[in-house]
C-alpha cells in the first residue's frame, strides 16, 4: 500500500517498502503527531488478497480517505468478524463546528464478512455529516445478524426536513451488490434519514426479512440499475422504502427481474412517495403486490413509460397492489400477462387517482383479470384493457368504487371463465365490457361517469356507497409527480386532479388534469448512461 499526503514525507511505506495495512499508515501519521482529521488522505492500494489482519475496525470519524485499488479490479479484502470502517459520533459532538467524514470507495472488492450490521460501513451520526462515494467495487457473500449487510447508515433524528436528509449522503456507481444478507433490514444496505444515489448498479441475490437489497427511510434514486433474484421473507424483495415525506423515490431505466416477497415482490412502501419511469419488471412474485405494495396515507406512486410482465401475486394485485388513502397516476405503461387471484394487473382499494394511455393486457385472476377496484375512485383515459382473463370480471372486477371514462377506451375480447357478466340479473344489466359489478356486501356498489357507453354499465339501482375514501364535491386530490434531481436532493412539481362524488346522472362531468412532465432531466439521465 502507499499513501500520499501532501505535506508528510516520513511514512512507514514507500515504492521500495509499502505498508502492510491500513492500520500501518494511520498509526505512521498519529506517531509524528499527526490529526487524521486534517488531512485529505489517499491511499493506493496494489492487486492481491488482503486479510482482516490491521484492515478491520477502522475507525475514521472526521477524516476525509481516499481508498483506492487496482485499475484491473484485482484489489480484494477477505472478510472476517470484524467490520472495515466504524463512524460512530462522539457523545456530545455538536452541530457547530461542522465536522463531515468523507469517504471515497474505489476500485475494491469485499468478499465473506459476518458482522452485527454495516461489514464495510457502519456510521451512527446525530449532528455530523457523512458523504460516502462508492465507484466501481464489489460487495459479495457480506452478512449481518442484525441490519445493512454491507452498508449500515443511521442518523438519529425525529425529523424527515431537507437539513437532516443531507446529513448521510451517498452515491454509488458502477457497483455490484451479490449474495449480501441480514437478519433484519436491507440484505446490502439499509439507511436511517439519508439520501441514497444508485448510477449503473447492480443488486443480486441478496436477502433480509425485508428490503431484500435496500432498506430505506430516506429518498432513492437509481439510473440504470438492476434488481435480480433477491428475497426476504416479509416485506420488499428488492427494496423497503418507508416514511418518505419530504421527497419522492425515483427508479429510471431500471429492471427488476424474479424478486419475492411475501407483500410487495420488488418494492414495499409505507407512507412513501415513488415514481417509476422508464423501467421494466419481469416475473417478480409476491402474495400482495407482485412488483409493489403501496399503503397507508400519504403513500403516492407515479408510473410512467414503464412495462410490467409475468408478474405473480398469490393473493392481491398481480403487479400493483394500492391501499390506505393512498393516491397513484398511471401513465403510458404495459401490464401484460401478469396474475393474481384479485387484480391480475393491479388492484386498488381506498385509492385515488388517473389512469392515462395504459394497456392492460393478457392478464389473469379469478376476480378482475386486468383490474381489481374496491373503495377507490380514478379516471382512465386513452386505455386499452384487451384479452384478459378471470372467473368474475375478465376486465374489471368493481365493487364500492366510482370510475370515470370521459371518452371510449378500447375494452375488448376479455373473458369470464364463468360466463357471467353482472353480479345480481334482476338489478344489474348484462354488459358486453365484461365489467363484474359487485353487489358484495350488499351496501356496495360501482357507478361509472363520463361517456355515454359506460354510464349504465351496472344497471340502474342506486345502493348508497358506505365504504371508500370520504370524497366530497368538488374535493381536490393532489398528485406531486416527477423529479428533478440535484446534488442528491429531490424537488417535485405538482399536479392537480380534481375529482367529485356525482350521482349518475351527471354523466357529463370529466375531471381536469393538469400537464405532466417526468420531470426528469434529459442531462441527469445522459449523464448516468456515461461511464465514470
Amino acid at each position: 500500500m502507499s499513501s500520499n499526503v501532501s505535506e508528510i514525507v516520513d511514512l512507514c511505506c514507500d515504492a521500495d517498502a509499502p505498508c502492510t495495512s491500513i492500520s500501518a499508515i494511520f498509526n505512521s501519521l498519529k506517531a509524528q503527531s499527526i490529526d487524521l482529521t486534517t488531512l485529505n488522505l489517499t491511499i493506493q492500494i496494489s492487486e492481491g488478497l488482503y486479510n482482516s489482519s490491521g484492515n478491520t475496525d477502522l475507525y475514521i470519524f472526521g477524516q476525509t480517505l481516499n481508498l483506492i485499488g487496482s485499475t484491473n479490479g484485482s484489489t480484494t479484502f477477505i472478510g472476517s468478524s470484524n467490520r472495515v470502517f466504524t463512524i460512530p459520533e462522539p457523545v456530545g459532538t455538536g452541530v457547530n463546528p461542522p465536522i463531515i467524514t468523507n469517504l471515497n470507495l474505489q476500485q475494491l472488492n469485499f468478499v465473506n464478512f459476518t458482522t452485527t450490521g454495516g461489514s464495510v460501513v457502519n456510521a451512527d451520526i446525530t449532528n455530523t455529516t457523512l458523504l460516502l462515494n462508492i465507484q466501481q467495487c464489489s460487495f459479495q457473500n457480506l452478512s449481518s445478524t442484525g441490519d445493512g449487510g454491507v452498508l449500515l447508515l443511521n442518523l438519529n433524528s425525529l425529523s424527515h426536513d431537507n437539513a437532516n436528509l443531507s446529513r448521510i449522503n451517498v452515491n454509488i456507481a458502477d457497483s455490484q451488490f451479490i449474495s449480501n444478507g441480514a437478519a433484519n433490514s436491507g440484505g446490502a444496505i439499509s439507511v436511517t434519514l439519508g439520501q441514497l444515489r444508485l448510477d449503473r448498479c447492480s443488486f443480486q441475490s441478496n436477502n433480509a426479512s425485508d428490503g431484500g437489497a435496500i432498506s430505506s427511510t430516506g429518498p432513492v434514486v437509481a439510473f440504470h440499475s438492476n434488481f435480480t433474484g433477491n428475497q426476504v421473507t416479509d416485506e420488499g424483495g428488492a427494496l423497503t422504502l418507508n416514511y418518505q415525506h419530504i421527497a419522492y423515490s425515483l427508479f429510471s431505466h431500471c429492471l427488476f427481474t424474479a424478486n419475492n416477497a411475501v407483500t410487495g415482490g420488488s418494492i414495499s412502501g409505507h407512507q412513501t412517495q415513488i415514481h417509476l419511469h422508464k423501467s421494466n419488471f419481469i416475473q417478480n412474485k409476491a402474495v400482495t403486490g407482485g412488483v409493489i405494495n403501496l399503503v397507508a396515507p400519504a403513500s403516492q406512486l407515479n408510473v410512467s413509460y414503464c412495462s410490467f410482465d409475468s408478474n405473480e401475486a398469490e393473493g392481491q394485485g398481480g403487479s400493483i397492489y394500492q391501499d390506505n388513502n393512498s393516491i397513484f397516476l398511471l401513465t403510458q405503461s404495459n401490464f401484460t400477462r401478469n396474475t393474481a387471484n384479485r387484480g391480475g394487473a393491479i388492484m386498488f382499494s381506498q385509492s385515488n387517482g388517473y389512469v392515462n394511455g395504459v394497456i392492460m393486457q393478457s392478464n389473469v385472476a379469478t376476480s378482475g383479470g386486468a383490474l381489481y377496484t374496491t373503495a377507490s375512485h380514478f379516471t382512465m383515459n386513452d386505455t386499452v384493457i384487451e384479452d384478459n382473463t378471470a372467473d368474475q370480471g375478465g376486465s374489471i372486477y368493481c365493487s364500492d368504487s366510482e370510475i370515470t371514462i370521459p371518452s371510449a377506451i378500447i375494452i375488448d375480447d376479455n373473458h369470464d371463465n364463468d360466463n357471467t357478466t353482472s353480479t345480481d340479473s334482476a338489478e344489474n344489466q348484462l354488459n358486453q365490457y365484461n365489467i363484474f359489478c359487485s353487489l358484495v356486501p350488499t351496501y356496495t356498489y360501482c357507478k361509472f361517469f363520463g361517456a355515454d357507453d359506460y354510464v349504465d354499465v351496472c344497471g340502474e339501482v342506486d345502493i348508497p356507497s358506505k365504504g371508500g375514501l370520504p370524497i366530497s364535491k368538488l374535493a381536490l386530490v393532489f398528485i406531486i409527480i416527477g423529479g428533478v434531481i440535484a446534488l442528491g436532493l429531490i424537488s417535485f412539481g405538482i399536479g392537480c386532479l380534481l375529482a367529485r362524488s356525482t350521482d349518475k346522472g351527471d354523466k357529463n362531468y370529466a375531471p381536469v388534469l393538469d400537464a405532466i412532465n417526468t420531470g426528469i432531466s434529459d442531462d441527469e439521465d445522459r449523464k448516468s448512461t456515461s461511464s465514470n
